[in-house]
Order: C-alpha cells, then structure tokens, then sequence
C-alpha cells in the first residue's frame, strides 16, 4: 500500500547571522521537527496568539513588578 502524501506548507525566514536565533537553529539536528515542537509547547501553554502582542501586554500588567520587589528588600 502507498503511503499517504500529507500536504505542507513552506515559510521562509531571516535572522540576523550572529543571533541566538541562529545559534540556537544551527544547532538542531532537524530543523523542521524542533521549530514544529517549539511551536507545539508554544500553542500548548498559550494558545494560537501572537506571541509579541501577548508579551507586550503581560510587561504591561507586571510593570514596576521587579521595582516593587526590589523595594520589599
């Protein structure tokens, strides 16, 4: 029996040549399988938003947070 084919989708993506990005890529063994997990945990703990946005807005609600602590000291 032939293996089903299962239909993909391409994307392409630049990265500044000395980032951590980079570093971090360059130093998989399966590129696409370790973005796929990533991607995977990501999804998992925060659901299918946009990651910037949702970062943005929770160093909103904890601004000064570190601040505060600092202060308790």
């Amino acid at each position: 029996m032939a293996k089903e084919k299962t239909e993909r989708t391409a994307y392409s993506f630049r990265f500044v040549k000395d980032s951590q990005t980079v570093a971090w890529l360059n130093a998989q063994e399966n590129r696409t399988v370790s973005l796929d997990l990533l991607i995977k945990m990501a999804a998992n703990k925060y659901g299918n938003v946009d990651l910037p946005t949702l970062l943005a807005k929770w160093a909103m609600e904890h601004e000064g947070s570190d601040a505060e602590s600092e202060k308790k000291k």
